[in-house]
């Protein structure tokens, strides 16, 4: 009898195969019997994997088992991976695009 490679469960309740990982969820060491959901700020976005991938800066993931982040909407920012969140750009200060990793300062003669 073989374990089930990394990044597969056992799958007893059918055949008694192994089964790939869905996306947002992965399994780090052969011989899993189920496979674990990533953690927020964390992602999977093949099946199969071994392991999530850390949201980069300006992106964020809120909940567990994602197979993307999201990016941080305008007015927002991360400078920080694997981030559940994204922060509020202080007073003064703005970020216009979407999946910013800085707020910027408001030009002279303006506020936000």
């Amino acid at each position: 009898c073989n374990p089930c490679p990394a990044g597969s469960s056992a799958n007893w309740s059918s055949d008694r195969s192994c089964s790939d990982c869905p996306v947002g969820q992965y399994a780090p060491m052969q011989g899993m019997l189920q496979c674990i959901g990533c953690s927020r700020g964390r992602f999977a976005n093949d099946t199969g994997s071994s392991e999530c991938h850390a949201c980069p800066a300006g992106r964020f993931s809120s909940s567990s088992s994602q197979s993307a982040c999201e990016a941080c909407a305008p007015g927002k920012y991360m400078l920080s991976t694997q981030s559940s969140e994204c922060l509020q750009c202080e007073p003064g200060k703005f970020s216009s695009e979407m999946a910013s990793e800085v707020c910027q300062l408001c030009p002279f003669g303006t506020y936000s």
